[in-house]
């Protein structure tokens, strides 16, 4: 326990709870500070100063110790359990295009730390044809390194589609996964990358953006898009933005969007190969059939895995790693984003008309088969498994409708049972 009292020979101190305190400190972790940047953290946070000149990391030793903050030298947890979590990690990388530092970042947002040395040798004992592929001069996707001015956080904002795990990509019938990001040009750091069923079109693009709008709390001074629709919004909430100096919407091609660009191409060599090679697993061992199977299940299955993001600490304070740096976020009332949203839904509907993946009739019949088949968690890994699972489940849903006499439920019923289900009439008769 820290020093109830909270006093000592530096003069009393107010800590916050312990529950509190740890959760900052395992912020920390995540974040990837160092122990300076810990107690600046612990200042800005609680108002709290440890120790006094050389013995401020002394005392923030004392405080991980007493409330278990994993660190390298002491991480909390048995070493076969590092290990096994670990090992875990490298063989889901299928195609072994991580490399150390970003598994060893992968495994710090879990609160998995340990030592390079000995994540390498694990390396090299499990995929050590994984450094061959990730070596100078072999045959992958570089990533495009591209001198970047800005005046701060919010000066740039780039937004674009990425349609590598498109119908067209996948080839898996109506399977489809676009995937849309806003990312901000000075700090680096993707303010939101989400999966939206459509990524093209006007109407979900529009809510998409004022969505982001209400998370951040106003909008960029410029923002990059491929001629998207968000330039309309953008013009309307950022009027006082003088067009000879800052052009507020910019439209350009993809292809010259380099940012934005940049963005896609570390997403594909560092992520977007193993998450791909994993979905089209159901295709390649005939756990997925386009034509005998329920097209909405496969997006329900993947909707129901955890996610979550570390926010990052250059967009936040950006004084700390640049003190000419401008935080050039155009604050947006909340009234006037309501009334934008209202504007958008007269326009082309509410929100939850565009980001739905299957119809509020397949959902209580999917949530009926989860329910039946226990509700386990669903990972990246066991995706295809827990598909399988409940395909299984309504499939027995359906045999029992077939099974009923039309005096009970009729024809008609079943009919619009099965389309509720997204499966062709053909395959259930």
């Amino acid at each position: 326990m820290p020093n109830p009292s909270g006093s000592n020979q530096w003069g009393w101190k107010d800590y916050p709870p312990d529950n509190k305190l740890r959760e900052a400190l395992l912020e920390c972790v995540r974040l990837k500070y160092t122990r300076k940047d810990k107690i600046k953290h612990l200042k800005r946070k609680f108002n709290l100063s440890i120790g006094f000149f050389l013995t401020s990391e002394t005392k923030l030793q004392e405080l991980e110790d007493q409330l278990e903050i994993p660190t390298v030298q002491k991480p909390q947890l048995p070493k076969e359990v590092l290990r096994k979590t670990a090992t875990d990690f490298i063989k889901k990388d299928v195609t072994q295009g991580t490399s150390l530092h970003a598994l060893k970042s992968m495994l710090q947002d879990e609160h998995i730390l340990i030592a390079c040395d000995e994540l390498h040798l694990l390396m090299k004992d499990i995929a050590s044809e994984g450094f061959d592929l990730r070596c100078l001069g072999a045959k992958m996707l570089l990533i495009l390194h591209i001198p970047l001015l800005s005046l701060g956080p919010y000066q740039e904002v780039s937004a674009d589609g990425h349609e590598k795990l498109n119908s067209q990509a996948l080839q898996m019938g109506d399977i489809s996964i676009p995937i849309y990001a806003y990312w901000d040009k000075w700090s680096g750091f993707i303010i939101k990358l989400v999966a939206v069923p459509d990524s093209q079109s006007a109407a979900p693009l529009g809510h998409l953006y004022l969505d982001l709008i209400v998370e951040c709390g106003g909008v960029p001074l410029q923002l990059t898009t491929d001629k998207g629709p968000e330039g309309g919004i953008q013009c309307l909430l950022a009027p006082d933005v003088d067009p000879e100096v800052f052009a507020t919407a910019m439209a350009i091609m993809s292809a010259h969007n380099t940012i934005i660009e940049s963005l896609w191409q570390w997403l594909q060599v560092k992520m977007g190969h193993t998450l791909k090679e994993i979905i089209l697993q159901g295709k390649s061992s005939h756990i997925f059939q386009p034509q005998q199977q329920y097209p909405f299940l496969m997006h329900y299955v993947y909707k129901h895995m955890p996610s979550g993001h570390v926010p990052a600490n250059a967009i936040q304070h950006p004084e700390e790693y640049d003190s000419n740096a401008l935080n050039c976020l155009i604050r947006v009332p909340e009234d006037i984003q309501q009334q934008t949203r209202h504007l958008i839904e007269e326009e082309v509907g509410p929100r939850e008309t565009f980001s739905c993946w299957f119809s509020d009739d397949f959902k209580a019949i999917a949530e009926v088969a989860y329910t039946s088949v226990s509700q386990p968690p669903t990972t990246l890994d066991n995706a295809w498994d827990v598909f399988q699972t409940m395909s299984d489940a309504i499939r027995d849903m359906l045999d029992y409708v077939h099974s009923q006499s039309p005096t009970q439920h009729g024809d008609e019923y079943q009919v619009d049972t099965i389309h509720m289900l997204g499966g062709p009439l053909r395959f259930w008769r």
